[in-house]
């Protein structure tokens, strides 16, 4: 077991290991933040991507035994985080920007991943999570991310699927937002609502949906991304009391604008370039890389959509090495971020990874 401090699970604190902190510039001039925490760079390196409005934080976790923790006490002992541009920890710098998948696709993770195969020696795996894995799979496909040992994609890939509340939700907010009530993003932390401006009455709206937790950020959260349903974003039954009420600080304000490209391939039953020009998943057949798709069952946010993937992959793309994981009981971020998914699912993925 690892070694703790205060009964945090805090990587820092983790006998040997190492801290680094880069910045990054991307070719459109948005600095990044990329973290290294290692205790040995004799083993291959691991890049985790987290999703959309979250950030490498859940990576992190210290009241929960997190990925890195995890990756670090069990022989793979050079990990990296990157905070692509969609990451809630940069707050408001990037919220003005018009954003889209493709760009995390193009820039902010083949930037990372060539940054660290020239400051590592013994390959690199990928585990990434909701749009980070989606952007993922477009950079695979498109062959701008090269040479990597394995990939996991968590939750989300080359076919987007929603139910239809969440689809309708998403064709009306982006327009509606933006051009009723003059908002461009959403914010999670109820503190960080300006009562100024419409802001105010997303977070008001929220009050409305199914959800009846008690949590106005959990509230909001099953708004945007789903139904509504309480469980949307995550089984709330897997999640540590603490991880619930911090879930503010681990989903930051996001800019609608990546919104309107997933209204796109939405619309279209596909995933889509922001032009509309490229149907990613026509170019699947370029992924030369081992693939792990893994999903809780009980995902309430893309539903079957990793399964779809999968099924598509077997279908019409059947050189492509990949393999569907499900994990009973489990929903969309507490597959990552769950209480147990250190004997539930990191195992699962430890034993994918050292086949390769």
């Amino acid at each position: 077991m690892m070694t703790l401090k205060m009964n945090r699970y805090d990587v820092k604190n983790i006998e040997g290991c190492k801290y680094e902190n880069y910045t990054l510039t991307t070719a459109d001039g948005l600095q990044l933040k990329l973290a290294r925490y290692y205790r040995s760079t004799s083993t291959p390196a691991v890049l985790l991507l987290h999703g959309l409005t979250s950030s490498s934080e859940m990576f992190l976790g210290e009241e929960y035994f997190n990925l890195t923790a995890y990756m670090l006490e069990n022989g793979l002992e050079d990990v990296w985080l990157l905070d692509w541009r969609g990451s809630g920890t940069y707050k408001k710098d990037h919220l003005t920007l018009n954003n889209n998948v493709d760009e995390v696709a193009f820039y902010d993770i083949p930037l990372a991943v060539n940054f660290i195969q020239e400051n590592t020696t013994e390959g690199l795996h990928i585990v990434a999570h909701c749009i980070g894995s989606m952007a993922l799979a477009i950079g695979l496909a498109t062959k701008k991310v090269k040479n990597v040992r394995s990939v996991i994609l968590g939750n989300a890939g080359l076919f987007p699927k929603l139910n239809i509340g969440s689809m309708l939700r998403l064709y009306a907010m982006p327009q509606f937002t933006k051009s009723v009530l003059g908002v461009d993003h959403f914010v999670v932390d109820p503190e960080d609502v300006d009562f100024q401006d419409a802001s105010m009455l997303l977070m008001q709206a929220s009050n409305f949906a199914q959800n009846q937790c008690e949590n106005p950020s959990c509230k909001m959260l099953s708004l945007v991304w789903g139904a509504g349903h309480k469980n949307t974003l995550f089984n709330h039954d897997n999640f540590l009391p603490e991880t619930h009420d911090k879930v503010h600080e681990y989903l930051g304000p996001v800019s609608l604008s990546y919104f309107r490209h997933i209204q796109k391939m939405l619309h279209h039953n596909a995933v889509l370039s922001l032009d509309g020009q490229t149907n990613y998943l026509d170019l699947a057949s370029n992924i030369n890389v081992p693939l792990l798709l893994a999903v809780g069952t009980e995902n309430l946010c893309w539903y079957d959509s990793i399964q779809r993937f999968h099924e598509l992959l077997n279908t019409f793309f059947e050189d492509v090495d990949q393999d569907l994981l499900e994990i009973p009981k489990y929903g969309h971020m507490d597959l990552f971020m769950g209480k147990n998914a250190y004997s539930d699912v990191f195992p699962q993925f430890l034993d994918f990874l050292k086949q390769h």
